[in-house]
């Protein structure tokens, strides 16, 4: 049953970090263009070039912030009516348990995604505040969050959702596992 979580987790989040990965450079290259262009166009030399790349890191980074959320809730669809290791994940219509919804609309995501989302969240936390603890008594007592940047919390995303799917499948009512 794990390599069936894992490969519909791996799937998912290859899936993931194209879409988050390149919106958020496709974004930050048209505000990094839209500066430079604003500002004249001038020659580009070495120093142009490096403030551009600042510029570029800057956007990059904080636009990340901003489709990571909206990229897990178009991924998540992603999840559903895909047969791997002889299962599949079904989302269930509200109505009857017996009967699934075939074409997922983002509409019908909503009320999973959250609960999805909530778990995400709490092993976040949970992952985040385990290598605090651990960096804490590792570095002699003396507690720092140097490790802490946006990427670390990208990898904690990825492990605590890989561990939210069976928890989402065995708790969440709308979703349930069919063999296909």
């Amino acid at each position: 049953m794990w390599r069936f979580y894992f490969s519909l987790w791996l799937a998912w989040f290859l899936y993931l970090l194209l879409l988050t990965l390149g919106t958020t450079f496709l974004l930050a290259s048209l505000v990094t263009f839209y500066t430079y262009v604003s500002k004249g166009a001038v020659v580009l030399d070495a120093v142009v070039i490096d403030a551009l790349y600042a510029v570029f890191i800057f956007w990059f980074l904080l636009l990340l912030n901003f489709v990571l959320p909206i990229a897990l809730f178009v991924s998540v669809k992603k999840l559903f009516n895909r047969c791997v290791n002889g299962f599949s994940l079904k989302l269930y219509a509200c109505t009857k348990q017996e009967e699934y919804i075939e074409p997922i609309g983002f509409g019908d995501l909503i009320k999973v995604w959250r609960k999805w989302l909530l778990l995400i969240v709490w092993g976040s936390g949970a992952f985040t505040l385990l290598s605090f603890v651990v960096n804490f008594f590792l570095s002699g007592f003396t507690a720092s969050f140097t490790f802490f940047s946006v990427y670390y919390l990208y990898g904690c995303i990825a492990l605590s959702s890989f561990f939210a799917i069976p928890f989402l499948v065995r708790y969440c009512t709308l979703v349930g596992l069919r063999k296909c």
